[in-house]
């Protein structure tokens, strides 16, 4: 590697969220050894082992009625019209990068990116941002997460998005097409042994959101016991539709059939996967308008060498291979989702091909070391 000059800064919100994996990924393998970190919390950062700063103490109430108006007026600012750090938080940060001497800024996702602008200018680091998908629907549709992706945009050397569907997205909102550089998600595929693939073992992993539909995975699977009455589905994931979910099995007296088991670790994930004989995941555009990007749970079933079942929605149709390494149906087509599940459990050694291909799939296009390559070279580090 050709590190230009010091390590490499990532800002992100948090580094500890369950489903985003692909954060800590980057801090581990874009510059491995040679990485600082920012962020307004560093809870579980400390395993990382790398130098960080949390920019956002913890905030003080006010002393005084003129410091209320001072401190309201100045968030207010910062929130709807232009995104920047706190004086005194802009200032640590400035001497973080001054000892540091850091290459690049990445930061992840763009609405956050804004934050960072200025001290990328103050400290003439160069910028990049990487897109991951809520923030883009936001841009759409809030005034305000616009305003601040705009400003990215202007400001930035490079925005990274995962996959061609998000980078048509950015062209849209009003992003250079010069600035934009596409790198998937990456998996580190020696986290994930093949699949034993128990008959009729299905599993589906991600929050119970709208935009992930598990309601909708449910309705299929629902279908599906009518015709394999020996299949069990693990639904992986908690969120705000778990009751919605719950509901469903109990109403479709699918209890002894259906395990909804939370939010669980990475590495039970992986377990489950090396046991599962398909992977599902039913993702809709969100009211909101909300969508997913590239899909590293498909990502996952694919390094245990399991054939997936999905919608024909946004970066999916670039991870999977329709017809070669799973199968995909139309949003809402909970008629075609259980067919294309009931296919494959009807023959498994079809459903065996299509793991085994999309595993291939998946060494050649998606693991954390051809992510991260690509990132490198275009920061040119």
């Amino acid at each position: 590697m050709n590190y230009r000059r010091g390590p490499l800064a990532i800002a992100a919100p948090s580094f500890s969220e369950v489903s985003e994996t692909f954060i800590r990924a980057h801090v581990r393998t874009i510059m491995p050894g040679a990485t600082i970190i920012i962020s307004q919390n560093l809870e579980g950062a400390e395993e990382m082992g790398v130098p960080m700063l949390a920019p956002c103490p913890s905030w003080e109430p006010p002393r005084s009625l003129p410091e209320r108006i001072v401190k309201s007026v100045g968030a207010r600012f910062r929130r709807h019209v232009r995104a920047d750090l706190r004086r005194d938080d802009f200032r640590r940060a400035v001497a973080f990068f001054e000892e540091h001497n850091p290459s690049a800024l990445l930061v992840e996702y763009l609405d956050y990116a804004a934050n960072f602008v200025n001290l990328a200018h103050a400290t003439r680091t160069p910028l990049y941002a990487y897109a991951h998908g809520y923030e883009v629907a936001a841009a759409a549709r809030v005034p305000r997460v616009g305003r601040h992706v705009a400003r990215v945009f202007r400001a930035a050397a490079g925005v990274f998005v995962a996959s061609e569907f998000m980078r048509d997205k950015l062209i849209a909102l009003g992003c250079s097409r010069d600035k934009l550089f596409i790198a998937p998600y990456g998996i580190d595929q020696h986290r994930f042994k093949l699949s034993s693939a128990e008959p009729g073992r299905i599993i589906a992993v991600g929050r119970l959101v709208a935009k992930k539909a598990p309601d909708k995975t449910l309705a299929a699977f629902s279908e599906v016991l009518r015709r394999h009455s020996d299949a069990r589905l693990d639904l992986v994931g908690d969120g705000e539709l778990m009751p919605r979910c719950s509901e469903i099995v109990a109403a479709e007296g699918m209890s002894n059939a259906v395990t909804l088991h939370g939010a669980l670790p990475t590495e039970i994930v992986a377990e489950m996967m090396g046991r599962a004989s398909i992977f599902v995941q039913h993702s809709v555009t969100a009211p909101n308008g909300d969508t997913e990007g590239l899909g590293v749970s498909l990502l996952e079933a694919m390094a245990s060498g399991v054939p997936v079942v999905a919608t024909r929605h946004n970066g999916f149709v670039e991870t999977v291979a329709d017809g070669e390494t799973g199968l995909l149906v139309d949003e809402h087509d909970i008629n075609g989702m259980a067919e294309a599940i009931s296919a494959l459990l009807t023959d498994p050694d079809r459903a065996r091909r299509m793991g085994m291909a999309g595993r291939a799939r998946l060494l050649s296009h998606f693991t954390e070391a051809r992510c991260s390559d690509r990132i490198r070279a275009a920061m040119q580090l």
